[in-house]
Parts: C-alpha cells; structure tokens; sequence
C-alpha cells in the first residue's frame, strides 16, 4: 500500500509541475512559492467535512512550527538559487534529499532501512540525479558548480533542509493527521510568504489574477500530492516515502516527453529512468524485510 501512495504522491507532483511550468512562465519565483500555498489551501480545507480535524498536542505544535520556520528560510534558498543558477547545474542537487536523510531520519526518529532499503534509495537517488542532468555539463558538473556559483549552494542548502524539514512532518503527522498538518502548516507559510510577495515582489502580485485558472490546477494537484506524501509518513519509513516520491521527477520527464515535446538529452534521461525504477523495486522488496 505505501508503495503505490508514494508513487502516487510523485505522479500528483509531477502534475503540478505542467500547469505550473506554463503558469509561472517569468514570473517572480515568490510568486510560485505563493501559489504553492495558497491555492492548495482551498482544496485542504474542503476535505475537512469528510476527514475533520485531529487533536493535536504540544509535540504536533513545536515540530510544526520548526519545519515551517525551517522550510521558509528553504524556499527563500529556492528562488535565489532559481533567480542566479542554470537549473541543469542546480536541481540534479535535490535528487541527494534522501541519501542525507539516511542521517537525518536516525538521528531525528531512530529509522534505519535496511540493506535493500539504502540500495534502493541510493538507485532512486542516482536515477533522479541522472535524469536532470545536461550532456553538456557533464556527470559531475553540479559539484564543480559548487565551488563557483552560490546558487549551487543555495540548492544544495535547500536539499539539507529538506531532510530535516522531512522528518519535522513526520513528528508532526504522527501527532495529528495529515489533513490536520498540511492546513496549519500552510497557513503558517502563507503568513510568512505574504510579506516576501509584498517587498519583493508586490508589483508582479496581479499575474496572479491573470494565471489564476492555471495555478487552479496548481493547487489542486499540489494538495493531492501533499497529503499523499504526508500520509504515507504514517506507513512506512521516513526515508523510503521521500525516494518513492522521487519518481516525480520519472513522471516529469515522460510528461515533458508527450506534452511539452522535450526530446533533448533524452539517452540520459532513459538511462535515469531504469535506474530509479531498480531503485524503487528495491525499495518494494524491503516490503518482505
């Protein structure tokens, strides 16, 4: 079952990312992070006849405040390092969010995969890493980036984060629900978004008018992906729900290939995509650990 719902949360992910692409077309990246939030909100709040409200407790309230605290300074690396950087050589660094949290998760909530587990994760890894790259900047032409260009570092800052933020919903969810989590998380985002829009970027706000049926779809996508992903936390293993919803990035790749007509690079990308797909039967295996 947590096998299907992560891949499920990639494929909603990927989804996300059509409209998104078309709707966020030079615009502000604050802008995008605000969408994010605000127009998966409204579908939040609808399921809340049907799936109510959880108690929460003390625990449920500092780990959500910290991974909001956390994922603001996150998403304020995001769009420095999608302002300054050339993405072939910024967002293959994302796909290392599960290797960190190998440590992260241990240190964090005491989850260790097993052998097969940390042989999947680390396919799934290097496939997403694979899939993103460009032939021109070659393998390891993200980390020779690294030492010249700050927005590598901004990414793979927000990469870090990530890990730890991962585990902070996690704490979260096991204190709650994920519909309970994702609604007060993304309010606390939207109360520290709106001002970035207003000083940043408040003269591009009324795109938003303009885009609104597009970042619709956003949103609703976005939501089905987040409580997929969240939900999955709360049946298996922090690490392994993180590498499943990696094959976002697969499904990004065959939607670019059928929608957008993408066909550049595309050896690598093939290369990429069985790789991830080794990783996640591997994953599916520690199922009979």
């Amino acid at each position: 079952m947590w096998i299907f719902v992560g891949i499920i949360s990639g494929l909603f992910d990927a989804l996300k990312d059509m409209p998104g692409k078309k709707a966020l077309k030079d615009a502000s990246p604050y802008l995008f992070l605000f969408a994010y939030s605000a127009f998966s909100l409204p579908f939040l709040l609808i399921a809340i006849p049907w799936l109510g409200i959880a108690p929460v407790n003390s625990t449920f309230w500092w780990a959500t405040i910290a991974g909001s605290l956390t994922n603001v300074v996150a998403m304020i690396l995001y769009a420095k390092a999608l302002q300054g950087g050339e993405l072939s050589l910024t967002v293959p660094l994302m796909a290392f969010v599960p290797v960190f949290m190998l440590l992260t998760s241990r240190i964090m909530l005491g989850e260790s995969p097993g052998f097969l587990g940390v042989i999947g994760i680390i396919l799934v890894v290097a496939g997403a890493y694979t899939l993103r790259l460009n032939r021109e900047n070659g393998v390891l032409g993200p980390f020779k980036n690294l030492a010249r260009d700050k927005s590598a570092l901004f990414m793979l800052g927000v990469a870090v984060i990530g890990s730890i933020n991962s585990n902070w919903d996690a704490i979260a969810v096991r204190n709650s629900s994920p519909l309970t989590y994702l609604i007060f998380f993304q309010i606390i985002n939207l109360a520290a978004i709106v001002p970035l829009i207003y000083f940043r970027s408040r003269g591009k706000f009324n795109e938003v008018k303009t885009r609104w049926k597009l970042l619709f779809l956003v949103g609703l996508f976005a939501a089905f992906s987040l409580f997929a992903s969240m939900s999955n936390l709360t049946l298996t293993m922090v690490p392994y729900a993180n590498a499943l919803k990696r094959t976002g990035i697969l499904f990004s790749i065959i939607i670019g290939f059928i929608v957008f007509k993408e066909r550049k690079n595309i050896q690598p990308k093939l290369l990429g995509a069985v790789i991830m797909i080794a990783g996640v039967l591997f994953i599916a295996a520690t199922a009979n650990e």
